[in-house]
Formats: C-alpha cells, structure tokens, sequence
C-alpha cells in the first residue's frame, strides 16, 4: 500500500512539474530563441569581470583591433549606467543605489555625468563633492567609474567656461592617486554648438589640443587609468583617430548613440565600425534607446542590433540615463500628474528597485546589462479621462478662437500629460489643463511641470521685444509656494536651446491679492523680456526660433486646480496706453515685474488716470512686501469682496495709512503732498535714514504745502523722487496720477537699490 502511494506522489509530481514547464514555455518562446539565435550575443556576461577581479585595466591589441583588457590582458567589457546631470538628478548619488546597481543589476561600470555649463559645474562647483562621493560609492560597491567633464553647450571644449578642466581632473586624480577603479572621460560630447567645433579634422584637432594636455598631467601624476575622449559631432567620429590619433596607449574614443535616431545602417554606426577595424579602441560611453532627444520610442529592435555589434566585439556601454526625468530613456518611472509617482532614485534598504519602477527602457536595459532574455511586464497604461482638442495649424499668435490647439501640445518631458481642451474664460477661448502637483519635491524643479510646446513654429523674433500671453487660475487648492513660468526656444544655431532668464512668479499666498473675474479665476498678464537670455546668449531678431516652449513649474508649491493659457504672442507693447521706449513705460514695465504693479486689465495700465488711496496703498505694501494682514471688517466704507480689502487694511495695520472715524476712504484720489510724505516713509524703511540737506531747495508755494509735509516734500525733491513743475511750483493739493505714481515708485526702489 506505501509503494503505491509512493508512486501515485512521483506520478504526480512528474505532471505538475510537466505542466509548469509548459506554461513556463511559452514564456521563454517570446525571448530565448529569439535572442539566442538572431543575435546570441545578448545573453550571457562573461566578459564582464568586476574590479576586484579584472584589477586595472589596459588596452590590448589583437588581429589589428584595439580592446579593452584586464590586469592580466584578458579581454573585458564593460556595461553600466551613466547618470543624468548631477546637478538635476544627484539624488542617485546614495549607497543604496549603487549597491542595487552592482549586485541586482550586475553593472561593472558606473558614469557620473557632471555638467559644466547648463546649471552645473562651472556656476556651481559644489556639484564636484556629488563627483567625489559617487567615485567612492563606486569603490565601495566593485565597480569601475566615469569621471565624465560633461561638455555639451557651448560645444568647444577649449571655451572659455571649460577652462577648469585641468584643475578639476587634477584634484581627482591627486584625490584618488593611481586608484585603477577611474576612468577618466575629458570630453563628453564635441559639437557645434557656438562657440563649438565642425565635423571635420580641424575640428578634431581642436579638442585634440584640449585633452593632450590634460592626460600628459595626468600621467606625470603616475596615472595609468584608461581615458576617454570624445570626438565631433556629438562623439560620432572616432574615425579621425585613424588618421590622428593621440599618442597615448591607454586613451579610447568614445561613441554615442541614440537607437531611434542612429541606425545600424548609418552614418554613426559606421563610423564606429570603420574606427574599430582600423586599430581605434572604441567605448561607447553614453547610448539610449530613445531618439536623440531623449524622448520618442523606444527602439528596443534598433537597440538589440547595435549591442549585438558591441557585445560580439567586447566593446563596452553605458546606457543614458539614470533619472527619473519624463523621457524615454530614463531608467526610472518619471511623475505624471494624476498618473504616477516618480520613482525614487534611492531604492530602499534592500537594495532593489522593483521591475514596476522601471521605466520600459530601464527594464530593457537592466536585462541586457545581466545577459538575461528580456520578459517586459505588463504596464498600466493609465490615461486621463476626457480627450484633447484637435491639434489644429500651427498658429502663432495663438488664439483658440477656432477650437482648436492651434499646435500646441506637451513637451516630451512635461510633468502633465492629461487632455488639453478648449474652453472659454473671460469672454475668450483658451487652452486648459488640469494639474496637481505632488507633496514629494524632486530635485529637478521642472520634472513635475506643464511644458507646453508649440513646435516647428520656425518663427523669429523681428522686431518684438516681449513674448506674452494671458494665464488664468483656478485653484482647487493653493496656499503655499509659487508658481514659477518660463519660457524657451529651439534655436539650431544657439544649440537647440535658449531660455529667457526671467522667470513670471505667481505667489500662491497672496493669490488673494490678484486679479479675480469669474467663477474664482484669477487673471495674469505673463510676458518675457527676449532682450534677456541665459548664459550670455542673444536671441537676435532674425535667429530661426524653430519651438516655443512654455514651461509652468512648481516653486514647492501646493497647487491643484485647472490652468489657462490665452492670446500667445510676440509684441512691443505690453501696455498699450504708453508710449513703447518712453522712461514711463520702462517704469511701469520694471514695477509689474517685480510683483509692484498687478491688476492690469488688457495691457492697459490707464497711466492718466488719478490713482486712488487704495491703488496707492496696495503700491506701498508690495514696495515694502509687508506680511498681508487678513481685513477684520473695522472700516465702514469698505466692502469685504473689494480686491483691496486685505491692502488698505495691512497699510492701516502697519502705520502708512490713518483713518477718520471708522472711515479710510480707499476710492478717494490723493493729493501730492500726501503721495509723496508716504513716498518718503516707504523710502526710510527700505533704506533705514536719510541723509540729504534740503537747505537748497526752492519751491514758490512753499507756503501752500501743509506744515507736516513740507520737509517731506523737499526730501523727495533732493532725492529725485518727484519733480517740481516747469515754474517751479509744487502743487501740494493736485491730484496723483497712476502714471506719475509709478514713477514715484520706480524712483524710490531704484535710489534703495531693490530693482
């Protein structure tokens, strides 16, 4: 009786484990066969050898071609992550991390991508202890690292941002003398980009003339590590080192690719394999599986091709990027809001960032780092309910009055990918959008924005001077933080990238304070100045802008609500009631940037008109960005839905205003002599005292100005706050105009040195 038990419990099991392995089959029909006879080269990592025991590495020639060796000339590969800038994504810079990149993911090689221009190195050298930590880290966990001087814009690496280059490099290597884990990576990638290099010899030469130096230095230090250099055309011709080679046996030239953009049948790919051939050691030291841009794809079939090439050849990778920016070829799922949360760049305390986290192209990638086939999981593909506007023609300006987009869609990297829609706001026809933007900060301030682009518009600036548009709010929740709106363009001759450097700041705890129309919308006249653009760039008037591209931030902010954009355009005028160029205008325009000036209706700023006790009020407290004070209803003349409320109240509170009675008469107009004794005590308590003699000054109806304003009147007279008429006079009872009360304002700040 046991021996047929026994027998019907092997039976069993023999068909249970039977049918596991035909479910498991189908499985492995998807990946394994494919991979293993199409291109068998991407399974298995042999010749992946870790640091402690491929020890420092060499270069080694064999049958003409040039490969990278370990200690004992044993051919070796490397394949790893790079990071993405450290100055935006440096949170990958943990022990947790690291440790999952050496032992689940099974990299031998880490990149630390440091930027020098775009934010990084060269504005803010503290990104280097990023540098220093991430090579130790490296050390720490078996792995080799990229010390990567990332050039990018402006394109030669002899300008004048790059030139500490050497220094940087030199307290590496005196940081970490000798130490075999580095490998150094001088160049990132040579281009055009002005001041940049052609794609040509001379070209060549020029970052040529850049890196000898730097690895002669390296070597008199007694630094053997392998280094890296790139060539031009975003290192895609390693080929000129056939002809001109650095006389260096441990320099390699790096490659990159994008899959969706660079074929295995083209121009780079070829350039690759004709440099290799002819005795040139490759490392393909940053690739993706995205087009060139980042976003697009993946080309996972396009991928597969080339790492067949550079697995079969022992030619080492690094795959672009370790972020969770909202691009194909982030490693990491990025934010979207109302669909997911950004992975954390740091995985936890077991070390593992689980498969859902990845990003397809992570998932990918990881799996080809370990040899592994490659299983993708299902993906929830979340979407938002509603459905977009049509697209419509590219229009620029940009009205929506025909219900459609006019071309304007999200970015690639836009943090909100929901419907955009068409609806009407302030008897207008606008783009809307819902966003929510999340508890948890990223580092990247942009990964969690709306980026809008309107795309290929191949306009020019011309002759205009601002680009504007109307921007409405309705909030559902907004109490803290700011919104923060930039704008940039596409210039191909300016690197495909420049950014206005004002940004347009809506403070989310004086929303109150702003200009409401219905239903709860606040209203704001958004422009940028195109005279001013980052790192010293000009946007001439006839530079092919190629994209508009509005970018609307959270500046740690809790905002959740719907947004609208209006009336997209370039112009010189953004108040149309003042002469464009005059000193009234430059006023009005610097006031209104600054937060001063709000509530303009229409770009118009009605400058003739006599400003009132409360215009003048809501003046003085935002000069003097005085905590708003919430209206308790003591004034009997005062409505508690009256945009001024909290101003005359807080002007009251903090001893600029007196009242009569229970009455401080907001809509009355002011007389001159009062506007400018309360000039004068904005004045004094942005600066602390005056020191100016009034001995001098000669004013003929002295003798009307009220005796309490006399010595203010003088003050501001010496000072250049205000101005006596033609004749001499003063004027004291004469009402203020908005304009002229502008002005006042402009004086005051820029004698106090707050504009």
């Amino acid at each position: 009786m046991k021996k047929i038990v026994l027998k019907t419990c092997v039976l069993l099991m023999v068909v249970i484990f039977i049918v596991s392995i035909l479910k498991i089959l189908p499985m492995f029909a998807q990946s394994i066969p494919y991979e293993k006879e199409k291109y068998p080269n991407l399974l298995g990592n042999q010749a992946v050898k870790k640091p402690s025991i491929a020890g420092r590495l060499q270069i080694i020639e064999k049958n003409g071609k040039k490969y990278l060796a370990d200690q004992k000339g044993e051919i070796i590969q490397l394949r790893g992550m790079s990071t993405h800038g450290l100055q935006w994504y440096g949170d990958i810079i943990n022990k947790n991390a690291f440790e999952a990149l050496s032992k689940d993911w099974e990299c031998n090689v880490v990149r630390l991508a440091m930027y020098v221009g775009e934010g990084g190195y060269a504005s803010n050298p503290s990104i280097k202890e990023k540098v220093l930590e991430g090579i130790k880290l490296a050390i720490e966990n078996d792995m080799y690292v990229i010390v990567d001087w990332h050039v990018l814009n402006p394109g030669d690496p002899n300008a004048e941002i790059y030139k500490g280059a050497k220094d940087f490099f030199k307290e590496i290597a005196t940081s970490f003398p000798n130490d075999y884990h580095i490998i150094y990576e001088v160049c990132n990638e040579p281009n055009p980009n002005e001041p940049g290099v052609e794609n040509s010899l001379d070209g060549w030469k020029k970052v040529k003339s850049f890196a000898q130096p730097i690895i002669q230095m390296l070597r008199s230090l007694g630094n053997q590590n392998i280094i890296i250099v790139g060539s031009p055309n975003w290192s895609q011709r390693p080929d000129f080192a056939i002809q001109d080679p650095i006389n260096d046996k441990n320099v390699m030239y790096s490659v990159h690719f994008y899959s969706g953009t660079h074929k295995v049948d083209g121009y780079v790919f070829e350039n690759m394999k004709n440099a290799f051939e002819n005795g040139v050691p490759i490392f393909v030291s940053e690739w993706g599986t995205s087009l060139a841009s980042g976003d697009g794809g993946p080309y996972l079939d396009e991928a597969d091709k080339w790492l067949e090439y550079l697995n079969e050849n022992y030619i080492s990778w690094v795959n672009w990027s370790l972020s969770n920016k909202n691009e194909t070829s982030a490693a990491f799922v990025s934010y979207i809001s109302g669909i997911n949360n950004a992975t954390s760049l740091d995985p936890g305390d077991d070390k593992v960032w689980d498969i859902k986290e990845l990003s397809i192209s992570g998932e990918y990638v990881r799996s080809r780092i370990k040899g592994i086939p490659y299983k993708p999981i299902e993906r929830n593909s979340q979407k938002k309910e509603g459905q977009s506007a049509p697209l419509g023609e590219k229009v620029l300006p940009s009205t929506f009055e025909d219900d459609t987009r006019q071309g304007w869609d999200w970015d690639g990297p836009s943090g909100v990918k929901g419907p955009i829609t068409i609806e009407s706001v302030n008897g207008s026809k606008a783009l809307s959008f819902e966003i929510e933007y999340p508890e948890k900060k990223p580092q990247d301030g942009w990964a969690t924005a709306a980026r809008l682009i309107l795309k290929d518009i191949n306009t020019k600036r011309e002759d205009n001077k601002y680009l504007a548009f109307d921007f409405y709010l309705k909030p559902d929740r907004a109490s803290k933080g700011m919104i923060q709106i930039f704008l940039a363009f596409s210039p191909p001759s300016l690197g495909y990238w420049v950014q206005v450097q004002d940004s347009f700041n809506i403070d989310l705890a004086k929303l109150s304070s702003a200009k409401k129309i219905e239903d709860g919308i606040y209203k704001f006249n958004v422009f940028f100045d195109l005279d001013k653009i980052q790192d010293g760039k000009i946007l001439g008037k006839d530079t092919l802008l190629r994209d508009v591209i509005v970018v609307i931030a959270d500046g740690n902010s809790d905002f959740k609500g719907k947004m609208y954009i209006d009336n997209v355009r370039f112009t010189n005028v953004l108040f149309e009631d003042i002469n464009f160029g005059s000193s009234l205008y430059d006023a009005v325009a610097k006031l209104y940037s600054k937060g001063i000036i709000k509530g303009i209706s229409e770009f118009k700023y009605l400058p003739d008109k006599n400003i009132t006790r409360a215009e003048f009020a809501a003046l003085c407290v935002r000069a003097l960005n005085l905590k708003i004070e919430k209206y308790d209803n003591r004034f009997s003349d005062v409505k508690s839905d009256s945009w001024y409320t909290d101003m005359v109240y807080t002007a009251y509170k903090n001893g600029l205003f007196e009242i009569n009675g229970n009455k401080i008469f907001p809509e009355n107009t002011m007389k001159r002599e009062e506007v400018v004794a309360l000039a004068i005590e904005v004045y004094k308590r942005l600066t602390g005292k005056i020191e100016v003699s009034t001995e001098d000054i000669q004013i003929v109806d002295e003798n009307l100005i009220n005796p309490q304003y006399r010595e203010s009147v003088k003050l501001a007279i010496q000072l250049g706050i205000i101005d006596l008429y033609s004749d001499g006079t003063f004027a004291p009872s004469k009402s203020i105009s908005r304009g002229e009360a502008a002005t006042i304002f402009y004086n005051i700040l820029n004698l106090a040195g707050k504009l």
